[in-house]
């Protein structure tokens, strides 16, 4: 697998002018206190989490206008020292016309094959969290196996609790089937693609290709303005988290339950291999919550007006996540030596207990979530509307 990282590192707070910014809240990412974490100390943490995985060649191009002299030849030291590839190029520039990242992917077809998956990395600030590669290697080569035509195929590899909502009930035109493996595939519908992907250079090359933009300055394909045309992906999801925004996702979503990142976190997260199975189940509860609630809400927001209590409901949505969990952590981690037949049993039980001991929190959480972003929901129209819906389903 490749590493191709681009971003442009500034330390400007982003704050939109006012509600109506598309965000959920005014303050993109509200926290608890003031205290804003410099950009490029979340660069250096995201960096040193990628040199956790195997690659067999690097590529790196930062625009670090905003930085000092210094820093570049420190973050120049630090990448050699860190990645120990057949192949490093590092440029202190990062393309921002839809010309020059054409030109600039197309230039190196003389390095490196075409066919390769790469981890695409557009954002300075999405570390990689897991605590075992060898599950991410896996599905990466189950999805771009050898000898086989790549193009077109993406693998999304971070905003979990996103990703996974989209391969359990689909995103607009988009509609996932589980093709096997818990892997979720989704062949047709693509209006649009998120800059969040494993892919092969000549999948990022068509996407470029397929770019309509108008603007001046264009620093990744899903930029602001941006529109695509005539795009032909196959995507997929694994539903389990890689990766991770390190503010977490309160941009989306008003609820707390999904923790941001600090530069003090131990990146990737410390499986507690050895401990006690208290502990093992409160970590998988924390993944649990973080990855499967954002499912949940949707899932109970589908189903606003149904014949169905809203218990039935819910229990549905949580029965759902947590097939899909134990397939995607528990299976998974039994198969690698994470965790025996008997503790897998015994934490799946246990995570089962806890999560219907929390519902009534949990549901009243997501409930709130709902009316606040759902005021709509309220005319008749639109009660009619999801009545149906229900009904065809």
């Amino acid at each position: 697998m490749i590493l191709y990282f681009a971003c442009k590192i500034v330390e400007d707070s982003l704050i939109p002018s006012g509600i109506e910014s598309g965000y959920f809240y005014p303050v993109i990412f509200p926290k608890r206190s003031e205290f804003q974490t410099s950009n490029f100390e979340i660069f250096l943490k995201t960096l040193d989490s990628y040199s956790k995985l195997d690659f067999s060649t690097a590529i790196f191009n930062l625009d670090l206008s905003s930085i000092s002299i210094d820093e570049a030849e420190f973050i120049k030291s630090k990448i050699h020292s860190l990645f120990d590839v057949n192949h490093l190029i590092i440029r202190f520039t990062r393309p921002n016309k839809v010309h020059d990242w054409l030109e600039e992917i197309e230039s190196y077809r003389v390095h490196i094959d075409f066919n390769e998956p790469v981890l695409v990395a557009l954002n300075h600030d999405h570390p990689w969290v897991d605590y075992n590669k060898n599950i991410f290697n896996e599905v990466v080569s189950q999805i771009f196996e050898e000898n086989t035509d790549l193009t077109g195929r993406v693998l999304y590899y971070s905003h979990a609790p996103e990703v996974i909502n989209w391969a359990l009930r689909g995103r607009n035109n988009e509609r996932y089937t589980n093709i096997g493996g818990n892997i979720f595939r989704c062949t047709d519908g693509h209006k649009w693609i998120d800059s969040i992907g494993v892919m092969t250079m000549e999948t990022f090359l068509q996407i470029w290709k397929h770019v309509s933009f108008n603007g001046d300055y264009i620093g990744r394909f899903d930029w602001k303005g941006v529109t695509f045309f005539d795009l032909d992906l196959t995507t997929y999801v694994f539903p389990r988290e890689f990766f991770r925004h390190f503010d977490g996702y309160t941009h989306t979503t008003g609820l707390r339950l999904n923790e941001s990142l600090t530069l003090n976190s131990i990146l990737p997260f410390e499986y507690p291999m050895g401990g006690s199975i208290d502990a093992m189940v409160l970590f998988y509860y924390q993944l649990w919550k973080a990855n499967y609630l954002d499912f949940i809400e949707s899932y109970l927001f589908d189903h606003y007006i149904s014949l169905k209590t809203r218990k039935a409901i819910l229990v549905e949505a949580i029965q759902t996540s947590i097939q899909i969990f134990e397939n995607a952590y528990l299976d998974m981690d039994y198969k690698y030596g994470d965790l025996s037949e008997l503790q897998k049993q015994q934490v799946l039980h246990a995570l089962i207990n806890i999560i219907y001991f929390d519902a009534n929190s949990i549901y009243a959480d997501l409930n709130t979530n709902i009316k606040l972003k759902s005021n709509w929901l309220m005319t008749p129209f639109s009660q009619l509307k999801l009545f149906i819906n229900n009904l065809l389903k």
